[in-house]
């Protein structure tokens, strides 16, 4: 599979519900700037958007769905380019993302389906479908590392105040710092050429430009010892998508 880069972020054409060409417009600048990053987007820049890739994501992501998820809440939803799959397995559903661009996308696609325009990192609890301990399962995908430490904090605390005693969460496809210099010298992939002086010349530009194409990395202890302090039990799963990201699984205690 090849590297996500920066070059992948560029404008797409794809096909409209009416089968119409339209432009789609994929996120831009610094993934660390969040809300500039994905103002006006309209496609959530996936490694692959083949058909068949989508489907292998998706259903990757089911694998770690307990199996009566009940009420679902989405963190992070953007265009809902995954709801066909997720649909099915959810007795009722609601998605939460920041970009008003990428939340039109998804009604366009799914007319009548809940969705809320928040930041998931600074929710207002009590509000609206936002009551405590009112959902089965809670999930994100691709969103942690567009969370600094602080956002992270406050995100776990949130997702431990929504999720019923017996709920869990699914944070899925983060970024595994462990694997950075890997992932910059291409020692994760046989069908690269494997170099270690270009991995370490990657980090030390990113350092200092404080830019990668990705945003945030973190290891599988640091967010598991968050969510240990919010009462959850942890698991971590290596990502079977991304061959540098890991998933966690998250249990009330």
């Amino acid at each position: 599979m090849p590297q996500s880069s920066n070059a992948e972020y560029r404008t797409l054409t794809d096909s409209s519900m009416e089968n119409q060409s339209r432009t789609r417009k994929l996120p831009t600048g610094q993934p660390r700037d969040s809300f500039a990053y994905w103002n006006g987007a309209t496609d959530p820049g996936h490694r692959h958007s083949d058909p068949w890739w989508i489907e292998f994501y998706a259903k990757e992501l089911l694998l770690y769905f307990p199996a009566k998820p009940g009420r679902v809440l989405e963190c992070g939803c953007g265009t809902g380019v995954f709801y066909s799959y997720f649909k099915s397995h959810c007795e009722s559903y609601l998605g939460i993302d920041f970009s008003e661009s990428m939340l039109r996308e998804f009604r366009l696609a799914w007319p009548g389906v809940q969705l809320i325009r928040a930041d998931v990192a600074n929710l207002n609890l009590g509000e609206g479908a936002l009551q405590q301990g009112s959902f089965d399962f809670i999930f994100s995908n691709q969103v942690c590392q567009f969370f600094d430490r602080e956002k992270l904090h406050a995100h776990l605390e949130t997702l431990a105040a929504l999720v019923k005693p017996t709920g869990s969460c699914l944070i899925a496809n983060v970024p595994d710092v462990q694997l950075r210099l890997y992932y910059y010298a291409c020692a994760l992939r046989a069908d690269r050429s494997r170099s270690l002086l270009s991995g370490l010349k990657q980090i030390v530009a990113a350092v200092i430009r404080r830019a990668d194409g990705i945003g945030y990395w973190y290891s599988r202890r640091e967010i598991a010892e968050i969510a240990r302090s919010f009462g959850f039990e942890c698991e971590s799963f290596s990502s079977a998508s991304f061959e540098y990201r890991f998933h966690l699984r998250l249990q009330k205690k």
